[in-house]
């Protein structure tokens, strides 16, 4: 799309909408020439009246009205003459146009030239008021991805909120509890828990201190870091959504390209047909009548009023799709793979299951392991500290004398009572003994010890959550013709096969390296399948690529994910996803209703012109007005209302 100062991109809504490069005059200037071409007609009218001399006044100002309107177009026939490219001229509508003026002229029509002109003008206007709400709605999706960076300045160290895209390898950012890291860097200052499940796909965060290694995307989580930046931020997922949105709205889906095709040679057969019109008729006004309503506005408008449409209402759902095309290929998936963390689950971390050691109260551990987890924002303890608020071991103990060691676990006095939580190696640095039990099938990372006054008490099991709407979304997504699910994720089997069933997912695959998902995606496609590939992080970057399509789920961030997928999903609610094949089916949906609407209307306007039953000024009415319908019919997509999970779903969710 043009930029103000490049003037109006061409001579139509539907020629913008296709992308094409700047104009000679801007739509403003058309409009200030059709308003002067009217004040010359209407002088002209009363002149008429005048006594001696008046006709001769009145068709003077009805030629100055001609010339009003016909040098705007004058200067967009020189375009369309100069147009080289496959597919539609942009300039077609000022071709067309000009040829009508021509004829008007040649015929001494003056007047009826100068209101066609203004006539179309004005419907070029009621269309670019059409089509302003959806292009502003896209651009809301790029203010939508914006993040900010905590620079700390070089000479005094004090921080300055700045850009992301401004920090630059050498700067030191600060990073506070429940802030997006914006860069990558090292840690150089403090001590906290990172969410790393975007890149690393393990569920459980990653505990960092002065030396290691932080991602953009990441989410910092318990306290204030400082970071020294490695790379820029301008090559990731928030520095390319301008891009990718300018990208989308420039490409069109296939069959919007075949209309173009057609319509390439769409001009060269109405003029037959004009011609051949005046050489049987030897009447100028039906030959000019027959030009306007054959103009291919309708046709033009037909898929790009829809694209944009689609991607005005999944910008306000926060869904970035990269190309118009996506929503084509949406209507034809038949299976879907799924990554588990933090696409299925949510990363939030829950306890599991509780083994208590004989002769343990479980309310005294509750109690306990509760009390001395509420000391700390660790996403370990935090599930603890749930865990007790849950079962009714939170009665406000008193806790003194709390050590927290980063990465290894707690230590208090609660109610008088030395006690422990934390992983297996802090237990072995405190000498409490914790048994060999690892052969269940459960990773090390998700085991939480809980020891009293020495002695081991208790071994808690955490795991990421499932998201609320997974099952519904699962559902949804089968009756949508998605029969097959798959999920592939690199956890161990039991973590799977828990998520896979609570999903509702028929088949999964554990343990999988970024390049057991890749060939797994590729091995679907071999066997004639149509992929969806749904991801979050780094590691399922190859597999999003391989698929049909791939979407990335990127609240947090991962721009390799997010660069790789053909779809984003700036949202934590995986039921966008739902929404997005929705909003693909529909806009398909009115395409196909546009074109059959717009060739119905020219073939009965045809009619009606050749018959002589309509001269010019209405066939430019009818002609506006089946373009208008046509945008109004692509309109009725931003009254899409997001999914809501039917009491069916909503009963799969809760089992």
């Amino acid at each position: 799309m043009a930029s103000p100062r490049s003037g109006y991109a061409v001579t139509t809504p539907a020629a913008r909408l296709l992308g094409a490069g700047g104009a000679l005059v801007s739509l403003p200037v058309r409009l200030g020439a059709a308003m002067a071409s009217l004040v010359a007609l209407a002088i002209a009218w009363p002149a008429g009246r005048i006594g001696t001399g008046g006709t001769e006044l009145a068709a003077l100002f009805c030629f100055a009205a001609w010339v009003f309107a016909a040098v705007p177009v004058a200067a967009g026939v020189v375009r369309a003459l100069c147009h080289v490219g496959r597919g539609l001229n942009p300039y077609y509508l000022d071709l067309f146009v000009g040829i009508a003026l021509l004829g008007c002229f040649a015929g001494g029509r003056y007047a009826t030239g100068a209101l066609l002109a203004v006539v179309l003008v004005l419907g070029q206007v009621l269309e670019e008021r059409s089509v302003r709400g959806m292009r502003e709605a896209v651009a809301g999706l790029g203010r939508l991805s914006r993040i900010a960076a905590r620079r700390l300045r070089r000479g005094d160290g004090g921080p300055e909120m700045v850009d992301a895209e401004r920090v630059v390898p050498g700067d030191r950012v600060r990073v506070l509890p429940g802030e997006m890291i914006p860069v990558d860097g090292i840690v150089r200052v403090g001590e906290s828990a990172v969410n790393q499940a975007t890149v690393t796909g393990e569920s459980l965060p990653r505990d960092v201190a002065p030396g290691a290694g932080v991602f953009a995307g990441t989410m910092n989580l318990t306290g204030p870091i400082e970071v020294d930046v490695e790379r820029a931020a301008g090559d990731s997922v928030i520095g390319r959504v301008s891009a990718i949105l300018a990208a989308a709205q420039e490409d069109k889906p296939l069959s919007a390209r075949r209309v173009d095709a057609c319509l390439a040679v769409y001009t060269p057969a109405v003029l037959m047909v004009c011609g051949a019109t005046w050489m049987l008729t030897r009447d100028l006004d039906r030959a000019v009548s027959v030009l306007v309503v054959c103009l291919p506005c309708a046709f033009v408008l037909a898929g790009p009023s829809v694209m944009v449409a689609a991607l005005a209402v999944c910008a306000r759902l926060g869904v970035l799709v990269k190309t118009p095309r996506h929503f084509e290929t949406a209507t034809r998936l038949d299976t879907v793979v799924f990554d588990k963390t933090g696409t299925l689950t949510r990363g939030d971390l829950a306890v599991e299951s509780v083994e208590v050691r004989d002769g343990v109260d479980p309310a005294e551990l509750a109690r306990a392991a509760s009390t001395l987890a509420a000391t700390s924002q660790h996403p370990v303890a935090r599930a603890v500290a749930a865990w007790g608020e849950a079962t009714g071991g939170a009665n406000g103990a008193t806790v003194e004398g709390v050590v927290e060691t980063a990465g290894r676990g707690l230590r208090g006095r609660v109610a008088g009572k030395d006690v422990l939580l934390g992983n297996r190696a802090w237990m072995q640095a405190n000498g409490v003994a914790c048994g060999d039990d690892a052969s269940d099938g459960v990773a090390e990372g998700r085991r939480v010890f809980v020891a009293c006054d020495g002695e081991r008490t208790a071994c808690m099991r955490v795991s990421d959550t499932v998201r609320a709407e997974a099952a519904g979304v699962v559902s949804a997504m089968r009756e949508a013709g998605l029969g097959e699910t798959v999920l592939l994720t690199g956890d161990h089997e039991n973590a799977a096969a828990t998520v896979a069933r609570a999903a509702g997912i028929g088949r999964f695959r554990a343990e999988c390296l970024p390049e057991d998902k890749l060939a797994e995606v590729r091995r679907l496609r071999a066997e004639g399948r149509r992929v969806l590939v749904v991801g979050d992080g780094v590691n399922d970057a190859l597999a999003l690529a391989a698929g049909d399509i791939g979407v990335a789920l990127n609240r947090s961030g991962a721009h390799i994910a997010v660069q790789t997928a053909d779809v984003a999903v700036l949202h934590e609610d995986l039921s966008r996803l739902v929404d997005w094949l929705r909003v693909s089916r529909r806009a398909m949906r009115l395409m196909e209703q546009n074109l059959i609407g717009a060739g119905v209307v020219i073939a009965v306007s045809l009619v009606l012109t050749t018959t002589g039953m309509v001269g010019p000024l209405a066939a430019a009415v009818l002609h506006e007005g089946s373009a208008f319908l046509v945008l109004v019919n692509s309109a009725r997509l931003l009254r899409y209302e997001p999914v809501a999970l039917t009491p069916r779903e909503r009963d799969l969710d809760r089992s």
